[in-house]
């Protein structure tokens, strides 16, 4: 089975979790259509890690952002997967 190391949506980057979900230009654009740019890159510029940015974002935003948040991250990696696969 082939799996690519780089990232299937922009082809541009090494794929990690931070990369696909958050630093991809194409998530990118999504968060910042659902106007949650600003708070998700305050997030990882306090932590650089995924578990970090996470929790960071479901105790700081409101119920409706964290559900619209997740949201957001699973359907960024449904995407990912559908591209891939």
């Amino acid at each position: 089975m082939h799996c690519p190391i780089d990232c299937v949506l922009c082809a541009s980057n090494y794929e990690d979790s931070i990369h696909v979900l958050l630093e991809c230009p194409s998530a990118m654009h999504l968060w910042r259509e659902v106007n949650l740019w600003d708070k998700v890159d305050r997030a990882l510029r306090q932590n650089y890690n995924m578990d970090a940015v996470i929790f960071n974002m479901l105790t700081t935003l409101s119920p409706a952002q964290s559900a619209l948040f997740a949201t957001v991250m699973w359907s960024i990696w449904k995407r990912r997967n559908l591209k891939l696969w």
